[in-house]
């Protein structure tokens, strides 16, 4: 083999590399990426980090959230699998509360519990991914979530809420 041809396999090599990773910054609303976050794609794989900001039902301020996407069809619009969770960043305070969860079988019967947070949470989710001219990209998925909420007065709590995400990215 001669160097040039071996020259022509590297540089073929490198840019194929380049060809299957995506850096792909996202915003929009997602316990996956958060509100705001970056995936790292490579070929069928997407590896996720955001921050999920100010959720109102509860007063949480600030969540990690991350996970692992597996993309079907990774250069095209595509289904999706994912499994992410989250940890929440914020110190609790005593006064901190779940708020607006329906209780029973009346439209107001709301009810609010002081000192419950959300602590972390789990999940799985399955979606749909939108390409456009091979950069700008958007997710919507859904799945079941398992929250383990922290009750700072009188012990843990725990339930399924569900996985949502509503994002737009653009790819490097």
């Amino acid at each position: 083999m001669s160097k040039i041809s071996s020259l022509h396999a590297i540089i073929f090599l490198y840019f194929r590399a380049f060809y299957n990773f995506y850096i792909i910054p996202y915003l929009g609303s997602s316990t996956l990426v958060g509100n705001f976050g970056i995936e790292f794609q490579y070929k069928n794989y997407g590896y996720n980090i955001g921050l999920l900001k100010s959720i109102d039902v509860v007063a949480i301020d600030n969540i990690l959230c991350g996970g692992i996407r597996y993309y079907f069809k990774p250069h095209r619009h595509s289904w999706v699998i994912g499994v992410g969770g989250g940890v929440v960043l914020d110190d609790l305070k005593p006064d901190d509360n779940l708020c607006g969860y329906w209780s029973g079988d009346k439209p107001d019967d709301w009810v609010c519990e002081t000192g419950i947070v959300i602590d972390k949470y789990i999940g799985i989710m399955i979606g749909y991914r939108w390409i456009w001219w091979n950069k700008l990209r958007l997710n919507v998925g859904a799945g079941p979530n398992y929250i383990k909420w922290k009750r700072i007065k009188e012990g843990n709590k725990q339930t399924y809420l569900p996985m949502l995400e509503l994002v737009v990215g653009y790819s490097f």
